[in-house]
């Protein structure tokens, strides 16, 4: 085969990944967006927004709107008219579908300029698989793609296929796709603007970079000074109050940045925003700093994200807002790599081994920021929306709901709902036919309280239950008959067949039986799940009260501000007789070192002891333990954000020394297990015991562990509570198994020769031993276990 012929054949070979390669983001990223829709992880801001807006285009009434209070059109808040174009594809399908997968394939399709202008610039189609693989596993353009739907989602591939054709001086294309992208939001223009800039100082084409600048800013004050002003009901755009520590508008933040510099450098030095700087340039291995002239066409933006007060703007990996950002990031690797490339030429390496160097560390750092960071299955945290049966639920209830009827509904059941002339953002009820929200989901943006309270006032303002199931309510107005909530509603606090992560029983006043709980961390948040049974038809109310506090005894969080959902929709009185009740506490931010505390109160005031209700410990896979007066119990211990309370055993390890003693049939010396052996002079002898509880003991016994010569003098002992005090027998539970270690030093005038080693338990107060007897249960001498000699050497 000619050289020709393997030059050709390598390029199909790259188109054909390259395409496949598009083709497979399209198709996870629409999988993932409808999964996550479908899995009611879509919320009203502003998947539920935006498709009403597109909805009703579609039906003649111009991004209109009635999810935000006070707010009847989306141009009160954006100037998008690329949504005007898309509400045409609701023809074809309508639904918030269409936006997710429309999104999907235009983020997908910049990876065609980025994979052109790298073959180009680079002379390697290597490269051009490179940086558009660069692109596609951009984290920051992953996580806006996630992200609900956001026409601004759209622009980074305009922007990229504007920069393309620019560069190839087709202005008229450059043009064209300008405009589409200052059609997706009123800040891209000013990225436009920053475009014709490079063109006229860079590229020398002053006609079409000054119609690009003037034509940029004309649109952008347009946007924010006419437009949204004319249709915004506080006369002006309600996202300048993120910058309002800067100026009342534009020109005046605009002016305060120039001529206030070190307030800026404060603003944005901070450690979390230069890492936002940093995380933002890895992916292209820092290699865009090699090309500032393209690299500070996205200072418009970045300035937008990193000067503003509200913190969302500045995370890189979770919203859409560093979308915009990601085209130039690439573009400017794909000029520093040339410019590095140039540069190793310089210095006579050869320039395409250079080219396939810097392209696999683009490719490499890519890959490595994605891995952590990424959306896809190739990122470590990954995981797939899972649709659930209470997912599949809601559509049950939903159907019930005409379609041309207003309605209000929770955050992330709006989406779902969005598709009619009038839907409200819960709580909010306006003239609504009927209110559909979930109490086992987030209530923002009301208290749980305030929740359960709406309700109640509801169902005396003249709605009625129309269904009611696994913790949704769906109201309906004139109703007045229906005030009750069905049993099934009560379903999503019953458990069948729970999986707990820390297994236990409890018993709380011989009532209440806590089953156990497992930890939920989310992120830096922390929450509980605890389960539950009445042992007993209960008559009253009692208050479970988990808490989290500190070393030093302070709460450092309870349920006090934010309710458990069980225990307000699900009170203990209505609780059935051995049904599983599983209640979850709200996640709040704890720190890293926290203990767990619980307790059952028939008040509300957790001070008041003589309220609480007195626990036993019937069982516990932890070690846990109670305190005052046997009405707190001590369920965890966290440092470092890992739980570090030992878990308690019930089946015996492999025992080097097997043994049978007992003693006062309250405990069981399975065996032990000794080191070192021969002793020498100066060392200590390490000894473990291996404990079994016979019987529920309500004292703390002592352990005697004596090295003994032949005349019975002591020449080494270590007595104490097991385990160096932490394990007291009046905590161990019947059949448990404890470890217990000792390290026993030897006096420094002891003798060499044989010692033997004897260990029982007594009680401290009394200094009475406990009656030990052997195997065939003949009483000990002395009431010691004598386990072994051992012989002392110098």
């Amino acid at each position: 085969m000619s050289r020709g012929s393997s030059v050709v054949g390598q390029r199909w070979v790259v188109k054909g990944l390259f395409l496949g390669m598009v083709l497979l983001y399209v198709a996870l990223f629409s999988t993932l967006t409808i999964l996550k829709h479908e899995a009611f992880e879509t919320t009203a801001f502003d998947l539920g927004n935006l498709d009403q807006a597109v909805w009703n285009t579609s039906h003649g009434r111009i991004l209109r709107l009635t999810n935000i209070e006070g707010v009847d059109t989306r141009l009160a808040h954006h100037v998008e008219p690329i949504l005007l174009p898309i509400s045409l594809l609701y023809i074809l399908y309508s639904g918030p579908q269409t936006l997710l997968i429309l999104q999907t394939v235009v983020i997908a399709l910049g990876a065609f300029p980025v994979f052109w202008l790298a073959r180009e610039r680079l002379k390697s189609d290597l490269a051009g698989l490179s940086f558009s693989t660069a692109f596609l596993l951009f984290p920051a353009l992953e996580a806006a793609n996630m992200f609900d739907f956001h026409a601004v989602t759209l622009a980074p591939s305009f922007l990229l296929f504007a920069f393309y054709h620019m560069e190839r001086q087709r202005y008229r294309i450059f043009l064209l796709f300008a405009v589409l992208a200052m059609a997706c939001k009123e800040e891209i223009p000013l990225l436009i603007s920053m475009m014709g800039v490079y063109l006229a100082l860079v590229k020398r084409e002053w006609k079409v970079g000054s119609l690009a600048i003037f034509g940029g800013l004309a649109w952008f004050l347009a946007a924010v000074y006419i437009v949204i002003p004319r249709f915004n009901t506080q006369g002006g755009s309600p996202f300048l109050s993120y910058y309002a520590y800067l100026g009342d508008g534009p020109l005046e933040i605009a002016m305060a940045i120039v001529t206030n510099p070190l307030l800026i450098l404060r603003t944005i030095l901070t450690p979390a925003k230069v890492k936002y700087i940093l995380d933002l340039l890895l992916p292209g291995a820092f290699t865009s700093l090699f090309s500032p002239q393209t690299l500070f066409l996205l200072l418009p933006s970045l300035a937008i994200n990193l000067l503003s007060t509200y913190s969302p703007m500045s995370v890189l990996e979770e919203f859409h807002y560093a979308g915009p950002l990601v085209p130039f990031v690439i573009i400017s690797s794909i000029y520093g790599v040339e410019f590095l490339v140039r540069k190793a030429t310089l210095l006579r390496l050869d320039g395409q081994r250079s080219v396939h160097l810097f392209s696999g560390l683009i490719f490499l750092a890519s890959l490595l920021h994605h891995h952590y960071h990424g959306f896809t299955p190739l990122a470590r945290h990954f995981q797939a929306p899972v649709v659930t049966a209470h997912d599949r639920l809601a559509h049950e209830l939903i159907a019930l709901i005409p379609p041309e009827a207003a309605i209000s509904a929770q955050s992330r059941l709006n989406p779902h709902l969005s598709e009619r002339e009038r839907i409200y953002m819960f709580p909010r009820i306006e003239d609504a036919h009927y209110v559909f929200f979930d109490v086992t989901a987030d209530s923002w943006p009301i208290h749980p309280n305030d929740e359960r309270a709406l309700f109640d006032s509801l169902l005396e303002e003249g709605f009625g239950v129309l269904a009611s199931k696994d913790g949704y309510i769906l109201l309906q107005r004139g109703l007045p008959d229906a005030q009750e909530l069905s049993s099934e509603f009560y379903d999503f606090a019953r458990v069948d067949s729970p999986e707990i992560e820390y297994p236990a029983a409890v018993d709380f006043g011989g009532v209440l039986r806590f089953l156990g709980f497992g930890l939920a961390p989310e992120g830096k948040m922390t929450g509980l799940s605890l389960y539950w049974q009445a042992l007993t038809p209960l008559t009253r109310d009692y208050r479970i009260y988990p808490f989290f506090y500190d070393d030093a005894g302070r709460i450092i969080e309870d349920t006090t501000l934010r309710p458990m959902t069980t225990a307000l929709w699900y009170p203990t009185s209505r609780w059935q007789r051995g049904e599983v009740v599983e209640m979850k506490t709200l996640p709040w931010d704890v720190g890293d070192d926290f203990n767990v505390g619980l307790g059952v109160m028939g008040g509300e005031d957790w001070r008041a002891v003589e309220d609480r209700l007195p626990l036993e410990v019937v069982t516990s896979t932890l070690v846990v333990s109670s305190s005052d007066q046997a009405t707190a119990l001590k369920l965890l211990e966290v440092r470092d954000g890992r739980p570090v309370t030992p878990r308690r055993s019930f089946e015996p390890p492999s025992i080097p020394n097997p043994l049978q003693a007992d003693l006062a049939h309250k405990v069981r010396l399975l065996g032990y297990d000794l080191s070192p052996a021969p002793l020498y002079l100066g060392e200590t002898l390490h000894l473990t015991l291996y404990w079994q509880a016979l019987a529920k003991m309500e004292r703390d016994y002592t352990v005697f562990t004596h090295l003994t010569d032949k005349e019975g003098r002591i020449w080494g002992q270590k007595d104490n509570f097991p385990a160096g005090g932490t394990r007291p027998t009046s905590r161990w539970l019947v059949g448990e198994i404890v470890v217990d270690e000792y390290d026993i030093p030897l006096r420094g005038d002891a003798p060499p020769g044989e010692y033997t080693i004897e260990i029982g338990m007594y009680d401290l107060i009394s200094g009475e031993r406990l009656a030990a007897f052997d195997e065939e249960g003949a009483q000990l001498a002395d009431d010691r276990v004598i386990l072994t000699k051992v012989e002392v050497e110098r």
